[in-house]
């Protein structure tokens, strides 16, 4: 047991070592917010995203305030600089204009995200 600690131990320790740049970046960088906004919702909607090419997706979210489920697919995504969100919700008509979705997409500029 005391040599399978051991073992654990140098193992973690030498992986650190050998990459002390990523360690020191993960807790430096910060997100930014590239994009935020909000879009009336109706049955369906896309929303094709223009981000800054020199930014990577870090990550995304939308938040709905109505009290009706939603559900995101993204075409693009983390690790990209283009996003498409298709919003489907279920069949409730009428849906007032004043649905509403906020979304946020954060990135990291891409020279530092390698």
């Amino acid at each position: 047991m005391k040599l399978f600690v051991l073992l654990s131990v140098l193992l973690v320790s030498a992986l650190v070592a050998a990459n002390p740049v990523s360690v020191q970046d993960a807790q430096t960088r910060e997100d930014r917010v590239v994009q935020s906004g909000y879009f009336n919702g109706w049955f369906s909607r896309t929303i094709r995203l223009g981000i800054q090419e020199d930014y990577v997706i870090t990550a995304f979210t939308i938040t709905r305030t109505a009290g009706v489920a939603t559900w995101a697919l993204m075409d693009g995504g983390i690790g990209a600089n283009f996003m498409s969100i298709y919003v489907m919700q279920p069949l409730v008509f009428p849906l007032p204009p004043s649905y509403k979705f906020d979304f946020e997409i954060r990135g990291q500029p891409q020279s530092s995200s390698l």
